[in-house]
């Protein structure tokens, strides 16, 4: 399936964090200039009014109730991934990566959202425990120069509702959100290194497939299909009568840009 309009004003890249998404992700998907989403947010609150309050009193509540210079939040947040992995409630993981171009007002940001979700837990199940380059489950697996943990720091969110861990953590000129024991190591460990997802036959086809636009977002069926056995599909009739078609699927490839005059979106299903 293939859109197009005109004009490409519209410039989306392949993000570079694909890269960082490991071999075994089913899922993965590139995200655009996410400071620039929340400053056309921003930009929205500015212009509008709401009980006879001008849209810069709502800023400053807005930034009053984060705690947070929003503005400079923006400035800092660049592009971002998400993937996800895992066939089973036990071993389902994945991850959020964002690129910050100031590590202060990133190290903020994470502050301020621990002490918002501590606020909001209350006398809940949920616990939130502060991280640091030394406490940090993930450091046991990263390595140990002290240069380079310095500026790993995060939390970590824990509930009876999770069968696993919630892990926010800043490392350099990242933050991490990761779901699922070890991740967020694995990620950190994983950086410079050229194996990982795009080294992937499934992945390979997908930008293949989009061509020149570059890949926004990638789907491997299979995996998708074990996880819904997993989670009980496999009792459903429903289910078993489509697997010897769904069994036909190998993976889902999106991508969109600019060609010349027009702002192409490509979706390509592949084939087995």
């Amino acid at each position: 399936l293939e859109l197009s309009a005109v004009g490409g004003a519209v410039e989306t890249e392949q993000s570079n964090l694909l890269a960082q998404a490991p071999g075994e992700a089913w899922l993965a998907i590139g995200l655009g200039d996410i400071g620039g989403a929340i400053q056309n947010g921003l930009d929205s609150v500015e212009s509008a009014e709401v009980k006879g309050l001008s849209g810069e009193q709502l800023r400053s509540q807005l930034d009053a109730a984060t705690g947070l210079d929003l503005e400079q939040v923006a400035q800092a947040l660049g592009g971002g991934a998400i993937f996800v992995q895992g066939s089973s409630t036990l071993d389902l993981r994945g991850a959020l990566i964002i690129q910050s171009s100031d590590e202060a007002v990133s190290a903020e940001l994470l502050d301020s959202l621990e002490s918002l979700i501590t606020a909001q837990a209350g006398t809940s199940d949920v616990r939130v425990t502060s991280l640091s380059a030394a406490s940090s489950p993930s450091s046991s697996e990263t390595t140990t120069d002290s240069s380079e943990q310095i500026t790993q720091s995060g939390f970590q969110v824990e509930s009876s509702d999770l069968p696993q861990p919630i892990q926010v953590i800043q490392d350099g000129n990242r933050i991490i959100a990761g779901y699922g024991g070890g991740i967020v190591g694995e990620i950190i460990n994983s950086s410079g290194k050229t194996s990982g997802l795009t080294g992937t036959p499934g992945f390979n086809r997908a930008e293949e497939a989009v061509g020149s636009l570059g890949l926004d977002a990638y789907l491997s069926f299979q995996p998708v299909f074990e996880l819904a056995e997993n989670l009980g599909a496999e009792d459903d009739p429903g289910f078993q009568s489509a697997k010897r078609y769904l069994n036909s699927l190998d993976c889902l490839a999106v991508g969109s840009g600019n060609e010349g005059d027009r702002a192409p979106l490509r979706l390509r299903v592949g084939l087995k």
